[in-house]
C-alpha cells in the first residue's frame, strides 16, 4: 500500500471518528438515570436545570452559605437559590428557609422529585436541610 493510500486511510477513520464523537448525544451528569452516588440533590432553576448540589451522606447541613452549585465556588453558593430537587432515597429531607433550622420548611417525600418550588412558595429560599430516619 502506498503512503499515499495510508494517508488517506488514516485521515478518513480520524474524520469517521470525529464525526461519530459530534453526533454522540451529550449525557449530563445530572440525568434522573445517573444518581448512583447522589441521593438528595438540589437544582438550582426550575426543571432541574442549572448547578447541582447533592446530599449523598444524608449530612443535616445547618447553613448552606458555604456550599456551591456543582461543589465549585465560582457557581455562586447554594443558599437561596434552590428552584427544584430530586429526593431518590428513603429519607424524608426537611428544607429550612433559614440557616440554623429555622423559618419555613418544605419537606421533600421519600422517592419524590418537584420541578419548581414556585408552586409551593419555596421558590429561592433553602438555606438549611435535615433528614430523618427511613
Amino acid at each position: 500500500m502506498s503512503i499515499k493510500k495510508i494517508g488517506l486511510s488514516i485521515g478518513m477513520t480520524a474524520a469517521l471518528v470525529a464525526s461519530l464523537i459530534a453526533s454522540a448525544p451529550a449525557a449530563s451528569a445530572h440525568d434522573a438515570g445517573e444518581h448512583p452516588t447522589w441521593d438528595f440533590v438540589l437544582a438550582q432553576y426550575s426543571d432541574w436545570n442549572g448547578g447541582w448540589y447533592d446530599y449523598s451522606s444524608h449530612n443535616n447541613d445547618p447553613d448552606f452559605s458555604n456550599n456551591y452549585w456543582d461543589h465549585a465556588t465560582s457557581n455562586g453558593s447554594i443558599d437561596n437559590s434552590a428552584s427544584s430537587m430530586h429526593n431518590w432515597n428513603c429519607h424524608p429531607a426537611k428544607l429550612f428557609q433559614f440557616a440554623g433550622y429555622s423559618g419555613v420548611t418544605y419537606t421533600a417525600a421519600p422517592g419524590s422529585s418537584d420541578s419548581t418550588f414556585s408552586n409551593n412558595g419555596f421558590d429561592n429560599k433553602a438555606s438549611a436541610v435535615k433528614f430523618y430516619a427511613c
